[in-house]
């Protein structure tokens, strides 16, 4: 629904601007929306344990180390 709606803003159709940021609060789209609806965000664990992580994802501290 909303992916006609850019094509259409790409296209020079400025009106369609205010539907598509609407549609993007909506969704959660920044910060202040996701305060407004009240959504949080699951963090990860610890990040001291560094096993925890889930598979595919690289501990940063780690990798700094091992690169130099």
């Amino acid at each position: 629904m909303l992916a006609p709606m850019i094509e259409s803003y790409w296209q020079g159709d400025l009106k369609v601007l205010a539907e598509i940021r609407l549609n993007e609060e909506r969704l959660g789209a920044t910060v202040r929306d996701r305060q407004s609806l009240r959504m949080k965000l699951d963090r990860l664990q610890d990040e001291a344990d560094g096993d925890d992580l889930p598979e595919g994802v690289v501990d940063m501290d780690l990798y700094r180390e091992l690169s130099g």
